[in-house]
């Protein structure tokens, strides 16, 4: 069987890390593959590579967009109860202690990137 669609909602949530990255990585291949895949959770680790995120608050729409769209408002997630995934909180301790960020980074590779070409320009 070959839906076009896929609905999982909190397909993680008991599994191990391993168990979780599983999965995660079988729904990128089957996006790759052109299906399209609907996630509910509560992980916003998660939707960082989602194309389109909606967060729902109390049965509404409460922000929508692109996980760089939605991120960027860490004080409206919290407002309704989610908090960011890690590598946004830690772009948020960064930019606190003065470490130049021009722009907000969803993978972990990109930003360790970042933060070596700033050690090295030092």
């Amino acid at each position: 069987m070959r839906p076009h669609v896929l609905v999982l909602d909190e397909a993680t949530s008991m599994l191990d890390p391993i168990g979780r990255q599983e999965v995660i990585e079988t729904v990128q291949q089957l996006v790759s593959e052109g299906m399209t895949v609907v996630a509910i959770t509560h992980e916003l680790d998660e939707v960082l590579f989602a194309d389109r995120i909606i967060a729902l608050s109390k049965g509404k729409i409460a922000m929508t967009g692109t996980p760089e769209d939605v991120f960027q408002n860490p004080e409206a997630l919290r407002a309704i109860q989610l908090d960011v995934p890690f590598i946004v909180r830690m772009q948020l301790e960064l930019k606190e202690r003065g470490i130049p960020l021009d722009r907000l980074m969803l993978q972990h590779s990109e930003l360790v990137n970042h933060l070596c070409r700033l050690a090295l320009k030092k």
